[in-house]
């Protein structure tokens, strides 16, 4: 008996159905055609598996027609294990002004908020920010991060210089309600901590070196600073003194707690009329004893 299908299909057709590269023929098989057969059969398997490695590979070669350029460059090469390669070119919303790029591993985001850079993969964040490269969980924020970056809720200060220093780029960056919750006792009501700063165009601070100050139930350090502002008017306002920042001892917490971050408790700062430089003596006098009047 011969089968409806007398000619070869190389590929599935409706006369043939899934019959791919021999001819069926009941007569073929009884002569011995199951031999014949089973060669073809072989055949199809590795046709297949050729048209599935070629299609595998035009489609690699498709997601991988992309690049990183700028930004996104300059932060992949910093991390190229964790960043991976690129699925898309650089993409932009629409809402948010945000630039975003998805690649094999996770999402390289520019943040218009607070014009810095990141990638995530899903778990961890790395920041390319003031602080040159910095790695946060993902529900995490450091101090600097502005208010709409999109970061986690949980505060991240490993450092009290540097927690000082975040603070004052808040001042000048006028996100004053992000630098009032650096403090753990504020100086005072939020309204009137922002008010203190409405004539303030940029202030510049210097810090001394970190004096140990540290108590039962917590470590601290006195910091020395030195404040110059630039203030409405063509004003120049000094201010030498020192905070007090801290965090909790590690020995008072729970198990298992991860580590606080420090915070601004008190501050000890005066006025110091006639100062204008970081270099004059009377600032420098300041960064070495914050202590004296």
């Amino acid at each position: 008996m011969v089968h409806a299908c007398q000619r070869r299909c190389y590929f599935p057709s409706s006369e043939c159905g899934i019959v791919v590269g021999y001819r069926e023929m009941g007569d073929d098989r009884a002569a011995g055609g199951g031999a014949m057969q089973q060669g073809f059969r072989v055949w199809i398997v590795a046709a297949l598996a050729g048209l599935l490695s070629v299609a595998t590979n035009v489609t690699l070669a498709r997601a991988n027609d992309c690049g990183f350029v700028l930004g996104f460059a300059s932060l992949a090469a910093l991390i190229p294990q964790q960043a991976g390669t690129c699925l898309q070119d650089e993409q932009h919303n629409q809402v948010t002004g945000d630039g975003q790029q998805q690649t094999t591993t996770g999402l390289l985001v520019w943040r218009k908020a607070d014009n810095w850079t990141a990638f995530t993969d899903g778990y961890r964040t790395w920041v390319s920010g003031p602080h040159a490269l910095q790695q946060r969980l993902n529900n995490q924020h450091f101090a600097w991060e502005g208010a709409g970056s999109g970061a986690g809720p949980q505060l991240v200060a490993p450092d009290p210089v540097q927690l000082l220093h975040d603070y004052y780029d808040l001042i000048n960056r006028k996100e004053y309600s992000a630098a009032y919750a650096l403090w753990s006792s504020p100086p005072g009501p939020y309204d009137q901590f922002a008010a203190g700063y409405s004539t303030t165009l940029r202030v510049e601070v210097a810090f001394g070196q970190p004096r140990g100050d540290s108590a039962a139930g917590h470590l601290g350090v006195d910091i020395p600073a030195v404040i110059i502002a630039q203030v409405a008017g063509d004003m120049v306002r000094s201010f030498a003194g020192y905070y007090i920042v801290t965090t909790p001892n590690r020995g008072v917490l729970p198990i298992g707690t991860p580590p606080q971050p420090w915070m601004i408790q008190h501050a000890e700062i005066h006025a110091v009329p006639g100062m204008t430089r970081f270099t004059d003596p009377a600032a420098q006098a300041a960064l070495t004893d914050p202590y004296s009047p």
